[in-house]
């Protein structure tokens, strides 16, 4: 019997406000250029926004992932859907999860050369 872990969408006004986003969108909307403390209802909206278009994206990696055979939801299925609707995010990405593995090398190659030993003369 194939068991697969099927994740739960807020359905209620009331699930969806759990993720509270609010505290984290404030400082990113004033990056962004807006007030320093920007209206509410604007941070309500964002929140509004950004949950949407997660919820909409994940379910896209879960039907990907479904559609490959497979019962979790890989790299592979959030690159095929990003490159699907987004090819210049998808590039990106593919340079950030580089980088990460060139960094992730280098302090590896630096931890081996140091030997971790005492550095007493």
């Amino acid at each position: 019997m194939d068991v697969r872990f099927v994740p739960k969408i807020a359905n209620t006004k009331k699930e969806k406000q759990s993720l509270n986003l609010a505290k984290d969108l404030r400082p990113m909307m004033y990056g962004f250029g807006d007030d320093a403390d920007p209206h509410s209802d604007s941070v309500a909206l964002v929140e509004s926004m950004t949950t949407s278009y997660l919820e909409s994206f994940l379910r896209d990696c879960l039907d990907a992932s479904t559609m490959a055979g497979s019962a979790k939801v890989r790299m592979e299925d959030v690159m095929f859907v990003l490159a699907r609707k987004d090819k210049k995010k998808a590039a990106r990405v593919e340079e950030l999860l580089f980088m990460n593995e060139e960094l992730k090398r280098a302090r590896k190659a630096f931890e081996v050369d140091d030997g971790g030993g005492n550095d007493d003369y």
